[in-house]
């Protein structure tokens, strides 16, 4: 018979081992190669879906198998398929849980890669550490001949892949006569680490960390190379990259907005933060990037931001941006209110709705709303050119749509083509619209390091650098008047090179001078409510030299000989109080 105490703990025993017996049991599945698809002879990445799982393990024909690289509701391995035999081979993942383990298999056909004579491997070196480095190079017929200056684009391949000029893209470039290089990269020591594993790798952010390097300055050098090489346009340089490349785009497409004529992040991370609080990557591989957690320091927070596209956006004032994202996509999801929503595009181009919180709020990683592409070309309309296409249907991948554009049928979102508005616009049909102005109107740059302070005609000296805090400066120049008006916030110096900005020397220059304080812009940019602040500006000409004269009038008030000084190229006027309206003339002999 049983007593009161047996008849309670026997309901608990029973509930507790039935929901045991009928825990979540693993999920997993292929999403990109489909079961029966050829693949060509070369390198690919396998990506698909799990949920309920621990771990993801990948294996070819039951032979050894890999750990895979694991996101949100996702996973991603690459293959090297020109290590396979012609013919089929089946591909095999295995989700495991604490429940269990689930397998899922499909066919593939492994099929000899059409030869593209425009398509060659280059080497070129860096220069940081004279490291020989790899890339893959698509040219045009009769490229080294022609007298024609020639566009670039520079595409960045994603996390533990190779450099990469695909079928779509070798289209678009054939089609217009221009050349595509896309680098490799360099064998990183957080691959040793399980981080992407098995190919070289692009942290797209120059680091101290040889785990790291100089992610960005090799992107540079190759830029370099193909204009050493060959008869490049330099009003038409174009960066895209996918996923992790597609973060390195925004990043150094950002940083460096004078130096192309338009971007495409695709399927691009856009919160290093967020990153780290909602990923599910080995913690070596989420903080090699940036050195650390979140508030280890202030130069660990400054890297988290400097390779996050949407604390750098508002230097998008003359760079077009065009993003693109599959609708389905289970690495960096790209639908409203969906788990890792806040890694992809849709909160930097049309939707303002985020509470800019990443992960859980007590991890304390909420920063302020930052803008949209949207909200900053309504606020300057004179600025912030910017496009979309979010593909219905596509996964994690750079499918063809986002590069040759698409449909409205399928309810794919987007810009539409110039010349088919049923039509959404590709990367390419966004390129072909823009040419780099090497001297607009306005100039925009935020920035929170010194190693990156330069855009256009406009140099800037932070007096936080490195201290998870941005300087920026707003900077509108009138020719007609010989007039510059500057906003600025936590700058040390402000340097304008009159001659780019296509200002006069010679003639009587107007200045005004105030605080930057603009409700669109991160507020992190606005200075504090009595934080005050005072700057150098330096005019730089050809025409100022040492024996040069100024006489210089900043509100009312000749500036004696001791607040500003002249030498060959320049003119310096010292320590300008920003905090309130300063209207300066300077008249240089």
């Amino acid at each position: 018979m049983l007593n009161l105490k047996q008849f309670i703990v026997l309901p608990v025993f029973f509930a507790t081992n039935f929901a045991s017996a009928f825990a979540a049991v693993p999920v997993v599945s292929f999403v990109s190669p489909e079961d029966g698809e050829q693949v060509e002879s070369g390198t690919i990445t396998v990506v698909g879906s799990y949920s309920n799982a621990t771990s993801i393990s990948f294996s070819i024909d039951n032979g050894e198998s890999v750990e895979a690289n694991l996101a949100s509701g996702g996973w991603n391995t690459v293959v090297e398929t020109s290590v396979l035999a012609l013919g089929e081979h089946t591909f095999t993942v295995t989700a495991k849980s604490d429940s269990g383990e689930v397998s899922s298999d499909i066919s593939i056909e492994v099929v000899e890669a059409e030869i593209d004579e425009r398509i060659s491997n280059i080497t070129y070196h860096s220069s940081v550490d004279e490291t020989e480095l790899s890339a893959v190079l698509f040219t045009p017929q009769d490229a080294s001949s022609t007298q024609e200056a020639i566009p670039l684009v520079v595409h960045l391949h994603g996390g533990g892949g190779f450099g990469e000029i695909d079928s779509a893209m070798t289209n678009e470039l054939g089609s217009r006569g221009w050349i595509g290089i896309s680098p490799d990269g360099r064998d990183w020591g957080l691959g040793q680490l399980g981080c992407f594993p098995g190919a070289p790798s692009f942290a797209y952010v120059d680091s101290d960390d040889p785990n790291v390097g100089p992610g960005e300055q090799d992107i540079l050098d190759a830029i370099a190379w193909a204009k050493e090489n060959y008869n490049i346009d330099s009003e038409r340089i174009y960066l895209a990259g996918f996923s992790m490349g597609g973060r390195g785009t925004y990043s150094i497409g950002l940083k460096n907005p004078g130096l192309f004529a338009a971007i495409a992040p695709m399927a691009a991370p856009v919160d290093m933060f967020d990153n780290f609080a909602t990923r599910p990557e080995p913690a070596a591989c989420k903080q090699g990037i940036t050195g650390g957690e979140p508030g280890d320091s202030d130069v660990v927070d400054t890297m988290y931001r400097i390779t996050s596209g949407r604390f750098l956006i508002e230097n998008a004032y003359n760079l077009p941006v065009f993003v693109g994202h599959g609708m389905v996509d289970p690495i960096a999801l790209n639908i409203q209110g969906a788990p890792n929503a806040l890694l992809n595009g849709w909160h930097m181009t049309t939707d303002n709705s985020w509470n800019a919180c990443s992960g859980d709020e007590s991890l304390g990683l909420c920063f302020g709303h930052t803008p949209t592409l949207q909200e900053l070309s309504e606020y300057h309309p004179d600025g912030y050119s910017w496009g979309y296409h979010f593909a219905a249907g596509v996964s994690h991948a750079q499918d063809e749509t986002l590069i040759s554009g698409g449909s409205y049928d399928n309810g794919s979102l987007g810009t539409a083509k110039p010349e088919d508005a049923t039509k959404v616009q590709g990367i390419f049909d966004f390129f072909d619209q823009h040419v780099r102005n090497p001297s607009p109107e306005t100039v925009f740059y935020k920035t929170y390091t010194n190693s990156h302070n330069s855009s256009y005609w406009l140099k800037l000296t932070s007096a936080v650098s490195w201290q998870d805090t941005p300087a920026a400066v707003r900077i509108k120049r009138d020719k007609a008047m010989n007039a510059l008006q500057i906003r600025a916030s936590r700058t040390q110096a402000i340097e304008i090179d009159l001659d780019q900005a296509q200002l006069q020397s010679w003639l009587p220059l107007t200045l005004s001078l105030d605080r930057l304080d603009d409700a669109v812009y991160d507020p992190a940019i606005l200075m504090a409510e009595g934080e005050t602040q005072t700057s150098s500006v330096v005019l730089t000409s050809d025409e100022i030299s040492a024996s040069s004269k100024a006489l210089i009038f900043i509100n009312g008030r000749v500036l004696s000989d001791d607040e500003y000084s002249i030498q060959d190229g320049s003119l310096v006027i010292y320590s300008l109080t920003i905090d309130s309206l300063a209207l300066g003339f300077v008249y240089i002999r």
